[in-house]
This record gives C-alpha cells, sequence and structure tokens, in this order.
C-alpha cells in the first residue's frame, strides 16, 4: 500500500483565468517532472471559487447565439471557452470548485 501524498491548496476566491493559468502551470510541472523519471510528487488539489462567476463552455458547445451569451454577461458573469468536455457549467461565489491535477 502506498501513502501518496497529495498537495491541496485553498486559493479562495479567484478569476477563472488566473486559475486556469495556475493549472496549466502544474500541469505542465508535472508532466516535466515525470518526462525526467522524477519521483517526487506533485499531485494536486486546487480548491477555490470563482469571482467573478463564469460560464465555462466546453469543446461539446452547443450553437450558442451571441445574444445568449450577451445576456449572461449581463448577469456581471464572464464566458470562457475551455478545452475541456461538457457543454456550458456555471461556478460562483459559495460554490466550491474543485481541480485535481493528479498522475
Amino acid at each position: 500500500m502506498s501513502n501518496k501524498l497529495i498537495n491541496v491548496y485553498k486559493l479562495g476566491r479567484l478569476d477563472y483565468a488566473k486559475c486556469l493559468k495556475l493549472q496549466k502551470y502544474l500541469l505542465n510541472t508535472q508532466l516535466d517532472n515525470l518526462n525526467k523519471s522524477l519521483t517526487n510528487s506533485l499531485d494536486t488539489l486546487l480548491l477555490v471559487e470563482h469571482d467573478p462567476p463564469v460560464y465555462t463552455i466546453g469543446i461539446r458547445r452547443a450553437k450558442y447565439l451571441e445574444q445568449e451569451l450577451d445576456k449572461l454577461r449581463q448577469l456581471n458573469a464572464q464566458v470562457e471557452f475551455t478545452d475541456r468536455g461538457g457543454l456550458i457549467t456555471f461556478h460562483g461565489i459559495g460554490q466550491l470548485v474543485a481541480y485535481p491535477i493528479l498522475n
């Protein structure tokens, strides 16, 4: 049995784009270390509330009209297109979002 540790970061409230940039940095660091056969654990769990609120639209995106997206923006929410699965998802203040970056 392995007792592998996971780094947990409680980020508080954070803009979606900044959080995504951090995720990509941590993922690339982990991949680089795996390619170099380094064994230190970089498994990470990010805990965050997105502020401002954001609607993310994944790669399975439907044909959302620009007017629909503008209505979401008028609700003081960001609209971000992502390279992840799914259609459209809301992330807002008071909602805990967990992003695992695991080997």
